[in-house]
């Protein structure tokens, strides 16, 4: 990592003094994982990643996947952003993906909405799930936003487990096609829904501002749980202290989250 900021850092700086019409600008992807060696050749996931990433690179700029960015942050200067999770060519999982570009990124975006959710693309599959017991059934018809694993004590006495997985969606994007889901205003800033015969946690919904735009559906409700991988953990300041967390996934407190103190800064609160 030390060498892929220092080649571009270093290309820049060549540039500056350079007035020449032609530049070379460089991309560089950079991935953690096991590889598979043939002779002069090298193969695995490992490495299709890093090709990938490659490709979403800004020019002079670099991409990392998660499983790098866990090793480095806090252990190099490296300037790195988070951009979301992509569905990348040829790879099952989603990769969460972290940025390094010569070039300002327009914070308003970001800081709004990091880490709730991530970058919308331009897919839509239809998502189906519903309750325990079937009397609530809902589809959902735009792309997620981003899944997350949320340790919060809210979100614990909500589902009753040691922490809850949540995937965003854009709010118009849910609809209910079978029973109703009672609410519950679990705070002053969200609300929180479930079935009402058989007590299922099924959505978590924001009441103030920007949070009204998007709605969390609870992960273990839909029909195809397994194809929503998290991307990073919430409010780790209230992980259990038996919890073993062994992913390589982003960690991040509730007062890293900008729209969450901001949330909270509206109806006259701290982040608890």
């Amino acid at each position: 990592m030390e060498c892929a900021l220092a080649i571009q850092r270093g290309m820049i700086s060549l540039k500056t003094n350079d007035h020449g019409e032609r530049q070379i600008k460089l991309r560089i992807g950079v991935n953690l994982g096991e590889v598979l060696i043939d002779g002069d050749e090298i193969y695995g996931d490992g490495i299709n990643v890093a090709s990938r990433l490659q490709e979403l690179a800004d020019p002079d700029g670099i991409c990392i996947s998660s499983s790098v960015f866990g090793h480095i942050d806090g252990a190099i200067d490296h300037g790195f952003s988070d951009a979301g999770a992509y569905q990348l060519k040829n790879i099952v999982k989603a990769v969460r993906v972290f940025k390094y570009s010569p070039a300002p990124l327009g914070g308003h975006q970001e800081r709004a909405f990091r880490p709730f959710i991530d970058l919308p693309v331009a897919e839509k599959p239809l998502v189906t799930g519903g309750c325990l017991c079937g009397q609530v059934r809902y589809e959902v018809s735009e792309k997620a936003l981003g899944s997350m694993l949320c340790h919060c004590r809210m979100c614990q006495r909500f589902s009753g487990a040691p922490m809850l997985e949540g995937t965003t969606f854009p709010v118009g994007a849910f609809r209910l096609t079978k029973g109703r889901v009672k609410i519950y205003q679990s705070s002053l800033i969200a609300e929180r829904g479930f079935c009402a015969k058989c007590g299922s946690p099924i959505l978590y919904q924001g009441r103030i501002g920007y949070w009204t735009n998007w709605i969390v559906v609870t992960t273990g409700s839909f029909d195809e749980p397994e194809n929503y991988p998290p991307t990073y953990h919430l409010s780790t300041e209230s992980r259990l202290p038996w919890l073993n967390v062994v992913d390589d996934l982003p960690q991040t407190t509730c007062r890293d989250s900008p729209s969450l103190v901001e949330a909270y800064r509206a109806v006259g609160q701290d982040v608890p």
